[in-house]
């Protein structure tokens, strides 16, 4: 697995097409792709009903380079 990492940000509302291509196209080019919900639940449903379960949450998200 390639060291490059990406967040996909999911807020309610977010347009489906565009979320789950990003994700699977970055996903086939061997890059770490984490789902990140915005609000506090992992659950986070789509402009057109599509739900999707994030991998993680904004405030528990682990920063890449932590401070120093």
């Amino acid at each position: 697995m390639s060291a490059d990492r990406v967040a996909v940000l999911l807020a309610e509302g977010f347009e489906e097409i565009e979320a789950v291509t990003v994700i699977d196209v970055l996903r086939r080019a061997g890059i770490d792709v984490v789902s990140v919900a915005v609000a506090g639940r992992f659950r986070v449903g789509g402009a057109h009903g599509l739900a999707v379960t994030a991998g993680t949450t904004l405030a528990t998200l682990e920063p890449a380079c932590p401070s120093t």
